[in-house]
């Protein structure tokens, strides 16, 4: 059994994000500094890079981060505030916001865990593993803590790529579309990225429409979260062969 330290450590799933060096400058340069800083950059898929880290982790917990996220500067010394959510034997994880850049509103969540807890549970090849890695937990008392409404962490997606927001609402199609995706929440997705657009004329919200439909229509992604995937489906689009 695993010893874990009193603390908390910063983990960074990447995969050579454009946002990645501020991603991990920001973990880095707190105001008070997380315990240690770890960057996880291109093991695919999702699901393997997901384990990877769980084999690594060091502290009883563990804030984890995407290549995309930005945390502000005080996220680790606010999170310290908190100690008596962290020192209840009960809580298993702390849900933390984050202020999404392009959609212009604040999402949940960039999750704080207890490594102790998440550890016995690996994700499997699945797009959606995260959810049901959530739901076998959830069997096992994982009980989380949400603070995504008054506590948000950092920025998620400043100023990406075409490729980012053609994979991320592919994916997000897909996803949707095997969870119940009715076409009330396609519609209310689609007239915000609409709304988005006559406010800031950025093409990329009719990049991340057409991406959402492709997803939704397709229904082809197999496995875990994979960047070459991502890329191969991506460099179909731009060729007009998807």
């Amino acid at each position: 059994m695993v010893e874990f330290k009193d603390g908390i450590e910063c983990v960074i799933k990447s995969c050579d994000e454009p946002q990645l060096d501020r991603a991990i400058d920001a973990a880095l340069s707190q105001t008070i500094p997380f315990e240690r800083v770890s960057n996880y950059n291109n093991i695919v898929p999702e699901f393997k890079a997901h384990n990877t880290i769980l084999e690594k982790l060091q502290y009883e917990w563990a804030i984890w981060v995407d290549g995309d996220v930005i945390l502000y500067e005080d996220t680790h010394e606010r999170l310290l505030e908190y100690k008596k959510q962290l020192d209840d034997p009960s809580i298993n994880e702390l849900r933390l916001g984050l202020y999404d850049s392009f959609l212009k509103k604040n999402i949940c969540c960039c999750a704080v865990r207890r490594s102790s807890f998440v550890t016995n549970f690996r994700f499997k090849d699945l797009l959606s593993d995260d959810t049901e890695c959530a739901r076998r937990m959830r069997k096992h008392g994982w009980k989380a803590f949400r603070l995504a409404d008054k506590f948000i962490a950092g920025t998620h997606c400043e100023s990406p790529t075409e490729q980012q927001i053609f994979s991320r609402f592919y994916a997000r199609g897909v996803k949707r579309r095997r969870d119940g995706f009715h076409h009330g929440q396609y519609r209310d997705m689609e007239s915000r990225f609409e709304r988005l657009y006559a406010k800031t004329k950025d093409p990329l919200y009719h990049v991340a429409a057409e991406a959402l439909r492709l997803g939704i229509e397709r229904n082809d992604y197999e496995g875990s979260h994979n960047s070459r995937f991502d890329k191969e489906i991506y460099r179909q689009w731009k060729n007009g062969t998807l």
